[in-house]
């Protein structure tokens, strides 16, 4: 009988500091913030835009291969990177579908 009582209060008392604090934290649920990262890229139709004198417009492609959406904002820099060009890009801010592909004109 001593056997049996020391092997229940031994049970007892793994119970309670192993599962208890378990089961108080699913009952309590604390929300975190879910943090993800991921990675965007674009790919470009070409890797230069000519921009013929006497053309009104030139025109390329982006392709977005990531699984999920990206907003994209273009702007045209000059060659020190620093002051904008004298172009305008059309759609200055769009949103391109996953694996979708889609045309961008420069005026």
């Amino acid at each position: 009988m001593y056997i049996l009582n020391k092997f229940i209060r031994r049970t007892v008392i793994f119970f309670f500091f192993c599962y208890l604090p378990i089961a108080s934290s699913e009952s309590k649920k604390i929300e975190q913030p879910l943090l993800t990262q991921k990675y965007y890229g674009l790919r470009l139709g070409t890797t230069r835009v000519i921009y013929k004198e006497d053309a009104p417009s030139t025109s390329f492609w982006i392709m977005n291969e990531k699984e999920y959406p990206i907003l994209v904002q273009t702007q045209v820099y000059n060659d020190d990177k620093s002051s904008k060009a004298p172009f305008i890009v059309t759609p200055p801010i769009l949103k391109v579908e996953s694996n979708a592909r889609t045309r961008l004109k420069v005026i």
